[in-house]
């Protein structure tokens, strides 16, 4: 599955489907980041 979600050498992706997936981990990256900061000043 890995090597199927990573295998961009094989097969060219879509721009908006690469431009999502890297908001959507943009995203979870912040959410947590921001989550763990919020807790250690509190």
């Amino acid at each position: 599955m890995l090597e199927h979600i990573f295998g961009f050498e094989e097969r060219k992706m879509p721009l908006p489907v690469v431009l999502s997936t890297i908001g959507l981990i943009a995203m979870f990256a912040i959410g947590i980041v921001y989550r763990l900061v919020s807790v250690l000043v509190l």
